[in-house]
C-alpha cells in the first residue's frame, strides 16, 4: 500500500520480508490473515485489491511485465524456501530463475519517483514490456529453518540478493490452538486501513509521492546507525559480511517510515519509536545473517 505512494530520500518503501518457522507453528496465517485483510479492504474500497498479488512468478520476464501493469504491490509467496533453492541451483545465466534473481535485485532499489524500470523488448513486439517509474514491488513468504538455510549460498550475500531481505526467524514452539479467533476486524483499525488505503490510491493516480521525514531525535539516531553501519562496512574485506550491513540503514529507514506512514498518512514523520522499532527488527536480521 504504502511502497511507491510514500517515499524517503528518492525511495519508496518496499520490503523483501522472509518468515522462518518450523512446520506446525502456523505459518499459514501469514496467507490467511493477509486475505483476511484484503477482504475488509476490498468490501470499501475495491481498487485496494490489487496492493496484493498471490500469483508464483516463474521467471524474471513474468515479474517484469506484472509491475508494468502494476506499480505497486506485494507479492505472497509459499513455501519461500523451495523457491530460494532453484534460484541457487539455476547455473545459466539466462535461465528464468537466474532472470527472477537478477528482476528482483534490480526492482529493490527502483521504488523512488525518479526510478526508471527498464522495458523488455522482442521481435515479437506483443511480448514487450514497457519502461515503467516509481515501481514498488514488495513480496513476502515463509519456509522451514531446514529448507531456508539449506538453500544458501556465498554468492547470494555477495551480490547483495540475500542482503535485501528481512529475515524474521521465529525459534518458537507450536502455540496452542486459540478457541476464540478475532472475526472481525477492529473498527479504528479497519477504519485506520481506508484511510492510508485510499490515501495511497490517490497519490499513485496523481502520480505523486508523500514525503516522510523524520523528526530531529529520530534523525539523529538515523545518522548514528549510518555511521555505524559503514563502520562495520570497512573493518572488513569480506564481501558477504559487507553486503550484510551494507543495506541495513535502508532497511531500517524504510521501515520506520513505514510504521510513520500507517500512524499517520497525511503528515507522516519517523519518531524515536518508529526508528527503535525498526531497529530492533533489522538487528535480529543481522543476527540470523
Amino acid at each position: 500500500v504504502c511502497g511507491k505512494a510514500f517515499n524517503i530520500d528518492q525511495s519508496g518503501l518496499n520490503a523483501y520480508l522472509i518468515l522462518v518457522g518450523r512446520s506446525g507453528i502456523g505459518k499459514e496465517t501469514l496467507h490467511s490473515g493477509i486475505s483476511f485483510i484484503c477482504n475488509e479492504l476490498r468490501n470499501a474500497i475495491p481498487a485496494a485489491s490489487k496492493f496484493v498479488d498471490f500469483t508464483d512468478y516463474a521467471s524474471g520476464q513474468a515479474l517484469s511485465k506484472a509491475v508494468a501493469a502494476n506499480p505497486s504491490f506485494v507479492n505472497v509467496s509459499g513455501e519461500w524456501g523451495r523457491k530460494l533453492k532453484r534460484l541457487a541451483e539455476e547455473n545459466r545465466a539466462d535461465g528464468p530463475m537466474a532472470q527472477l534473481r537478477t528482476t528482483m535485485t534490480h526492482l529493490y532499489q527502483k521504488s523512488g519517483q525518479e526510478s526508471q524500470v527498464g522495458g523488455l523488448g522482442y521481435s515479437d513486439k506483443e511480448k514487450n514490456v514497457a519502461t515503467v517509474s516509481g515501481v514498488a514491488y514488495s513480496m513476502i513468504g515463509e519456509t522451514t529453518p531446514e529448507t531456508f538455510y539449506q538453500s544458501l549460498t556465498t554468492s547470494m550475500m555477495e551480490d547483495g540478493f540475500l542482503s535485501r531481505f528481512i529475515i524474521v526467524d521465529y525459534t518458537g514452539d507450536r502455540p496452542d490452538r486459540n478457541p476464540n479467533p478475532q472475526r472481525t476486524m477492529h473498527p479504528a483499525l479497519a477504519q485506520a486501513l481506508h484511510g492510508l488505503c485510499a490515501h495511497a490510491l490517490t497519490l499513485i493516480s496523481r502520480f505523486n509521492t508523500q514525503a516522510v521525514v523524520a523528526s530531529p531525535e529520530a534523525q539523529a539516531l538515523l545518522d548514528a546507525y549510518d555511521k555505524q553501519c559503514d563502520y562495520e562496512i570497512r573493518s572488513t574485506k569480506d564481501e558477504a559480511y559487507r553486503q550484510m550491513w551494507n543495506r541495513a540503514h535502508l532497511k531500517v529507514w524504510r521501515i520506520a517510515a513505514l510504521l510513520a506512514a500507517s500512524d499517520n498518512w497525511l503528515n507522516p514523520i519517523i519518531t524515536e519509536d518508529h526508528y527503535h522499532w525498526a531497529h530492533s527488527l533489522i538487528s535480529r536480521d543481522i543476527r540470523v545473517m
